[in-house]
């Protein structure tokens, strides 16, 4: 099996190719693409719980601001 690999050369903007031949059947090919898929799975999702986690932590702030002092009163004293 042969792999076209792809690589930028510097700042430049400029890419450098290589060939590189592997020794794989068509069982190792599909275990090396579901491995990948699964990698990038896991990339995704690790970056999607980060973003919730800041979005939450922004709500926290901005319900924080708005709230009322009067609110914390007791019912009792009207």
């Amino acid at each position: 099996m042969g792999l076209l690999e792809k690589e930028l050369v510097g700042r430049s903007k400029k890419c450098h190719y290589q060939l590189s031949f592997h020794d794989a059947n068509s069982q190792r090919v599909r275990e090396m693409k579901s491995r990948r898929v699964e990698g990038i799975q896991d990339e995704e999702v690790q970056r999607m719980k980060q973003e919730i986690e800041e979005l939450k932590q922004r709500i926290d702030n901005v319900v924080e601001t708005k709230r009322d002092p009067s609110d914390d009163t007791c019912q009792e004293n009207e």
